[in-house]
């Protein structure tokens, strides 16, 4: 196992992303992160697992997430794997933020903050196996 790792597994309930913020905004700061970048790592990581709770399990209670991130070279890496119903991301791009804020859409923001918050965000989508959001963040000291 790597040096520095964090792997929390939970269930897909909304009480659980207190616990989730918690234990990645302590392992960012173990990496000796900036404040503000301890801040976007969390935010994101809040968005992508409450994403799961949303759309992958459809606000079922039962469903199992698994969080895991660790440091690989000057890079924090933070894969969030659930095992709910798969999805094709489109494009988030500022004419569709503007869209939803035009018409006051409830949701739609948050795969957006997740891009604004790290260095790359990708999807892993295997039907009938798993989903699985890829984020990093460089370390900068």
């Amino acid at each position: 196992m790597r040096e520095h790792t964090l792997f929390l597994k939970v269930t897909s309930t909304p009480k659980v992303l207190s616990k989730v913020r918690n234990r990645i905004r302590k392992f960012a700061e173990s990496l000796k992160m900036p404040p503000v970048q301890v801040d976007n790592v969390e935010l994101a990581v809040d968005e992508a697992v409450s994403n799961v709770i949303l759309h992958a399990y459809q606000q079922r209670t039962n469903g199992l997430i698994h969080v895991y991130a660790y440091r690989e070279n000057k890079k924090l890496l933070v894969k969030i794997r659930d095992f709910g119903r798969g999805f094709n991301p489109k494009p988030v791009n500022v004419s569709t933020i503007r869209k939803v804020i035009k018409n006051y859409t409830r949701g739609g923001m948050g795969r957006y903050i997740m891009k604004m918050c790290m260095d790359s965000v990708t999807y892993i989508s295997l039907p009938r196996q798993y989903n699985e959001t890829v984020m990093t963040k460089k370390l900068v000291r």
